[in-house]
């Protein structure tokens, strides 16, 4: 009885997600209706989902998947929330609601939006073919978001920057100068008639910080903002065939993929029970 209470009270303080996709335009229109009362976050946090890669979903992110992925954050990591986006080839997810915070950076949790990029850019190009259309779509988001809540783009952060982890995220493929200038050009087309916005400091990687490389094997993020050892992770069983995925170097489980079976044991950092486990990281950063 008092374990079931427990589960109860853990699951309450779950805050839900929105689960819907938009394309970038429809994005736009969606945040002009939203409100922040309770809580308005002063900055953005640039992630990757490192595993899974564009690789491992060569049609995107589905419905299912992030269906798998309240399965990750909610029951196995025992999370409130995850980020606030996933962002693929063909579309921008909304998570958690972008009214409320989410986990997604240990030291910014609670003062920051996190948007997740599908695709392992330390080693998956992000200026051609399926990352550039990643790229296209997040800066896009990026200007929805800046604008509606009147943010400065130079504010936003990569995940690698948060003093609190060790993760080299969103990758070395992503230089965030560039992107910062993508989108306040996006900002000045859609909103032609205003002051010019400063541009950022030369096109490449001068003034960014140098990526720190994971120490930890998975690099998790727990909510309070403490690493999770990789053998604490458990595995998870794909969505996407064997035949269709391309395995990751990292023995660690996909968030996205479908969850173990109710009630089957899974040994630390093995992967579950189900056909062709596909190795993969437990957390939506590097």
């Amino acid at each position: 009885m008092a374990e079931d209470k427990r589960t109860l009270i853990e699951m309450t303080n779950w805050k839900g997600i929105v689960g819907a996709s938009f394309t970038t335009d429809k994005f736009d229109s969606y945040c002009q209706t939203l409100q922040w009362t309770a809580w308005r976050p002063s900055f953005i946090v640039l992630h990757n989902t490192a595993i899974p890669t564009l690789a491992q979903r060569p049609n995107g992110i589905t419905q299912q998947h992030i269906q798998n992925f309240v399965s990750f954050y909610r029951d196995v990591q025992g999370w409130s929330s995850g980020p606030h986006l996933f962002v693929d080839d063909r579309q921008i997810w909304v998570f958690t609601p972008l009214t409320v915070p989410g986990t997604h950076s240990p030291s910014w949790n609670n003062v920051s939006l996190g948007v997740e990029m599908l695709g392992d850019y330390a080693q998956e190009a992000f200026d051609s073919g399926r990352g550039l259309l990643v790229r296209h779509n997040t800066e896009a988001a990026l200007a929805s978001l800046s604008t509606v809540l009147g943010l400065d783009p130079l504010t936003m952060r990569l995940h690698r920057e948060d003093p609190l982890t060790t993760h080299a995220c969103p990758g070395a493929n992503v230089h965030k100068l560039e992107v910062i200038q993508e989108v306040q050009n996006l900002i000045l087309a859609r909103h032609p008639g205003e002051h010019a916005i400063p541009p950022a400091a030369g096109p490449g990687t001068a003034g960014e910080p140098a990526a720190t490389p994971s120490t930890d094997g998975t690099g998790a993020k727990d909510e309070a903002g403490a690493g999770v050892p990789a053998a604490t992770a458990t595995a998870a069983s794909p969505v996407t065939p064997a035949a269709t995925s391309t395995p990751a170097a990292s023995g660690a489980p996909d968030p996205s993929a479908a969850p173990a079976v109710a009630g089957t044991p899974v040994a630390s950092g093995a992967p579950a029970p189900g056909p062709a486990p596909a190795a993969a990281d437990p957390t939506p950063g590097p």
